[in-house]
């Protein structure tokens, strides 16, 4: 993908509609398959857990993460999404192509079914 594309969709790709799914997002994020944090916000008023550096070091390891949840034989097809559930928070990983992934952090207490939903429909609107 040129990257000028990646740039067009990291700008098309609105955070605050994603941030309207659900008053428990905290955290929305854009990078590339290799771990490279392009653009990321956070909710008005949240105190982010993770300093920069701890930030793009988890950025990486979801990257990673994704990387080996990919099926090389197809049996199971593309993945969704995954949602890792911590101690304070839940992180999904969406793969918006084969490029880039779409990282959201939300409330442990949030129905993570319903945000998802509405999280996959803006990708599907906005690709």
């Amino acid at each position: 993908m040129a990257q000028q594309t990646k740039k067009q969709l990291v700008h098309d790709l609105d955070f605050d509609l994603i941030f309207e799914c659900s008053d428990s997002i905290r955290f929305v994020g854009i990078c590339t398959t290799h771990g490279q944090l392009l653009d990321a916000k956070y909710r008005n008023g949240i105190s982010p857990l993770l300093s920069d550096s701890g930030l793009q070091f988890s950025v990486m390891k979801s990257s990673i993460r994704h990387a080996t949840r990919l099926d090389p034989e197809g049996n199971l097809g593309k993945p969704e999404y995954s949602i890792t559930s911590y101690e304070n928070v839940k992180r999904a990983t969406i793969p918006i192509d084969s490029h880039l992934l779409l990282l959201v952090s939300f409330e442990k207490k949030a129905d993570e079914g319903v945000i998802m939903k509405k999280i996959l429909e803006i990708i599907k609107f906005s690709s």
